[in-house]
């Protein structure tokens, strides 16, 4: 059912990497237009209490938030302008529910490539794409 997941890596503008050397991810995009997508930081340091992630410290909260996105929501593709619009239901980052966004598609062999426009610059995702080349 759906599409099988896309395994994603992050780069921000000027190759800067927000999310490491070597973040990790996946991607979701169901054939009823819904999706997920989470990208996040392989290097992130593990929490001091090993049993509950609701009591980390401010500093392990705060290295958890800027090192991972998480959002999800509806879609729909656009093949004459090569992009996906996305409204997020909800999303770790809580400025972005209920917006709605775009992101260029850009596909190549079995290479799926998302970019998005973000305040310091664009963001790509990318990463291997299901083995046919029709999002939805």
């Amino acid at each position: 059912m759906g599409h099988p997941p896309v395994s994603l890596c992050a780069r921000t503008a000027a190759d800067s990497q927000h999310f490491g050397a070597n973040p990790k991810g996946i991607a979701f995009f169901d054939e009823g237009g819904h999706y997920i997508i989470t990208v996040m930081r392989s290097d992130r340091a593990k929490y001091a209490i090993t049993n509950s992630f609701t009591e980390g410290t401010a500093e392990e909260n705060k290295a958890t938030a800027q090192g991972t996105i998480t959002y999800f929501g509806t879609y729909a593709v656009s093949e004459a302008d090569s992009a996906i619009a996305i409204r997020i239901d909800g999303s770790s980052f809580p400025n972005w529910n209920g917006a709605d966004q775009k992101r260029i598609v850009a596909i190549t062999g079995d290479q799926l490539k998302l970019t998005a426009p973000i305040a310091i610059g664009t963001a790509e995702v990318f990463g291997s794409e299901p083995s046919n080349s029709s999002l939805a």
